[in-house]
């Protein structure tokens, strides 16, 4: 498994183990959120340094990146420096029988192709127009992205802004939930105290998360009277186990605003049994063919941000409780890794 978003990977890695499979990880670490790698290419010094460290410690361990059944890829930068490295690549693609490119995360090469589709797309100016700039600047890696689009055996996607963007690609193609090992959440039933804790972490892409228009929801909801009084919580640059204690600590997870679905950040949240804001789209559960999450939809608008966490904290607390259990009673049933990991291995075992 080559690259990682968010704890995604490693949390696939725990299910595909438990199935009785052998995996090897090969990822940074995510950056600041530290998560655990097999093989570990961090980004050492500057952004130019630490490319070339990655692409040389690449090259050294090629040899590693042989003799397996199934190649998971995610987000094609882990694989290049500047230009596609095809000393890699054709090596991976030489040397193993199927190759996988999973989708997600902001740097893949035709979610830009969906814009016009999308009603809450992360490049989506608060006005509903396409940010022209922000599609000019990413994805970055277009070329890099496409190749694996050509060359890989199939793709996978998490929902349904990415998979409506891949769905003229003529590739098999499976739309497949993100994974909790739910052995690793501390969970306990939320109780809420004397005040409902919200929390919305910072992101190193808020433009892409809706950050702004959660903030500006946030202030209109503090000068407004509700049943339930409230502390909101902003920060950031986490690492994976400190965020998971936040997390644990918070009643209202707000995730983000601009997408169809729920990310990592709510899973986790769910998973931990809390009140999730976050796009929960009828596009995203019918691309994964699942039912309706219990996530609170949250739309790409400030105005309606307030109003929506306004009608929560004018809820009994034993509501939003129930909320948060039926949050993780549904990670259970639809998102547990063993769950998740089987169903990549059914797609695969499609592909022949």
């Amino acid at each position: 498994m080559l690259g990682e978003y968010s704890g995604y990977y490693s949390n696939l890695a725990i299910g595909f183990e438990k199935l009785g499979h052998e995996v090897s990880l090969f990822n940074n670490g995510h950056g600041w959120m530290q998560l655990s790698a097999g093989r570990s290419y961090p980004s050492y010094g500057g952004r130019f340094y630490g490319r070339w460290m990655q692409r040389a410690m690449l090259s050294w361990d090629r040899k590693l990146f042989a003799g397996f059944d199934l190649v998971y890829v995610i987000n094609a930068e882990f694989l290049k420096g500047g230009r596609f490295d095809p000393n890699t690549w054709d090596w991976i693609r030489a040397n193993n029988k199927r190759v996988i490119y999973t989708v997600c995360g902001q740097r893949d090469s035709n979610l830009h192709r969906y814009f016009p589709h999308a009603r809450k797309h992360m490049f989506l100016k608060s006005d509903g127009t396409i940010d022209l700039i922000a599609c000019s600047k990413s994805p970055p890696n277009t070329d890099a992205c496409d190749q694996l689009v050509r060359e890989c055996d199939g793709i996978t996607t998490i929902g349904a802004n990415y998979d409506l963007a891949y769905a003229n690609v003529e590739k098999p193609r499976a739309c497949i939930p993100l994974p909790v090992a739910t052995e690793t959440i501390d969970f306990s039933p939320m109780k809420i105290g004397m005040s409902v804790r919200i929390f919305h972490g910072k992101q190193h892409r808020p433009d892409c998360k809706g950050t702004d228009a959660i903030l500006e929801g946030i202030s209109s909801l503090q000068e407004r009277k509700t049943s339930l009084p409230f502390e909101f919580r902003h920060s950031g640059g986490h690492a994976l186990s400190e965020y998971l204690k936040i997390l644990g600590a918070t009643d209202i997870s707000i995730d983000q605003c601009k997408s169809m679905g729920y990310g990592m950040n709510g899973l986790f949240s769910m998973a931990l049994g809390k009140v999730v804001c976050a796009g929960n789209e009828p596009e995203h559960q019918k691309a994964l063919g699942l039912p309706t999450a219990p996530v609170v939809n949250l739309p790409f608008d400030s105005a309606a941000i307030a109003d929506i966490l306004e009608d929560l904290l004018n809820r009994p607390k034993q509501q939003l409780e129930e909320i948060g259990r039926a949050n993780r009673t549904y990670v259970e049933q639809y998102h547990e890794a063993t769950i998740v990991a089987q169903r990549h291995l059914d797609f695969a075992e499609s592909l022949g």
